[in-house]
């Protein structure tokens, strides 16, 4: 679990600084993205105009589910700004400390709390100052009604800093912002000439002529906490829903006077969400869990696919005339590995063991033709696979799969 912690806070320091630097976006103001520089300029001017929601649009999402999830964040930081100027206007001399705080950290070169403190365990509250990092950012809740452990008292006050100014570090950063081109269609953002984030930075690229922030996520070791399934992408939702219903029900309170002070603030914040995130943490961790077992399964069943290919390969150039053996297309190789991780995540999650290795090629035939069938393709896997119109039939299958699914690059 020690090691799915370090990964998720390494995954949620690369989004949530990305997010920081982009956040800040009815009368559309037309925002460019027609080079890495614009997007920059972009950034800073949602940033300057309020237009939080629609940072988003900044971002590069490589598939639908992304692209879902990256909305409804959006939606979060329009309500945690309006959230913030409320708090500017109700707090005016706490707020002021928080942004005085801010532009000297910032002139310092340094983080003044805020989410490079939360992913990394330093301890923040309100009143600022720091301490020695510890571990994950204790969901600890005290041994009593009323206390709170150092871990949580961090973490609210890591949250409240956030809300009260969500945009202090892009703003006060703003000139000396950048980029430098990688390649043709990468860039990177810079701050003063230097990588922000080393070493793995805010990449940039460029997609059907316009540039987009793309979050490092499918690097090592990112990439083994990227959400992939529909259950992974389901607890990333649910966490963003639960922040969002606490931003706007905090507003409320807030504007009503229910909440008189940034320490309430915090205190409500944490009330709100550090118990229900400490359950998706939780649920996510059990989620890698599977992810390991599922990408084990694979490997073997890939292995056995290979051998099959090899098998009807050999069979199909050393067959007899009238013989109903060939060679396996690549189409159909292609419409197996489409199916494939699905199926072995209904294999895994039941927790059933299959040993591939042990399946006789019509076992193994069998169980591909059942899972493609599962997905609207029907083929007989043992029979001749050379045909003109079984490969172009498996073809279309697999462009109208891909329709179906989406690029998710756009909203």
């Amino acid at each position: 679990m020690h090691h799915t912690w370090t990964g998720l806070r390494s995954l949620g320091l690369v989004v949530g600084l990305s997010l920081v630097w982009l956040s800040g976006c009815d009368e559309r103001v037309s925002y460019s993205q027609r080079s890495p520089d614009e997007v920059v300029k972009s950034a800073v001017a949602m940033v300057q105009n309020g237009d939080a929601d629609r940072l988003d649009d900044l971002i590069y999402a490589d598939s639908e589910k992304m692209r879902a999830v990256l909305n409804r964040l959006g939606v979060t930081l329009g309500h945690v700004q309006l959230l913030a100027a409320t708090l500017q206007a109700k707090f005016p001399e706490e707020i002021a400390k928080l942004k005085a705080e801010t532009e000297q950290a910032a002139a310092e070169g340094r983080s003044a709390g805020g989410l490079s403190a939360m992913f990394s365990g330093g301890r923040v509250n309100v009143e600022g100052g720091g301490g020695r990092p510890s571990g994950p950012p204790g969901f600890d809740e005290g041994s009593g009604r009323g206390e709170r452990s150092d871990g949580r008292s961090r973490m609210e006050g890591i949250l409240t800093r956030l809300l009260a100014d969500p945009y202090g570090w892009i703003e006060s950063n703003a000139p000396r912002l950048s980029t430098v081109k990688l390649a043709d269609d990468m860039a990177t953002v810079t701050l003063d000439d230097k990588p922000v984030l080393p070493p793995i930075g805010i990449p940039l690229k460029q997609d059907k002529g316009l540039w987009f922030v793309s979050l490092p996520l499918h690097l090592p070791p990112l990439s083994g906490y990227m959400p992939a399934t529909d259950e992974e992408w389901s607890i990333i939702g649910s966490l963003i829903a639960v922040l969002d219903r606490a931003v706007v029900e905090i507003h409320r309170d807030v504007e009503s006077g229910k909440v008189g002070s940034l320490n309430a603030v915090g205190d409500e914040l944490g009330d709100k969400v550090i118990f229900p995130g400490m359950m998706a943490f939780a649920a996510y961790g059990m989620e890698m869990d599977v992810r390991q077992r599922r990408n084990r399964a694979i490997e073997n069943f890939k292995k056995r696919q290979r051998e099959w290919v090899k098998s009807r390969r050999e069979r199909s150039e050393g067959r007899a005339g009238g013989g109903t053996e060939s060679a396996v297309p690549d189409v159909v190789e292609r419409a197996i590995d489409s199916v494939r991780a699905a199926a072995l995540d209904k294999v895994t999650r039941k927790r059933e063991s299959r040993k591939f290795d042990g399946l006789t090629d019509a076992e193994f035939e069998d169980l591909a033709e059942r899972w493609l069938q599962d997905e609207g393709l029907v083929i007989e896997l043992s029979g001749d696979l050379s045909g003109s119109g079984m490969t172009e039939a498996v073809q279309q299958w697999l462009e109208a799969r891909k329709t179906a699914t989406g690029s998710g690059k756009r909203r």
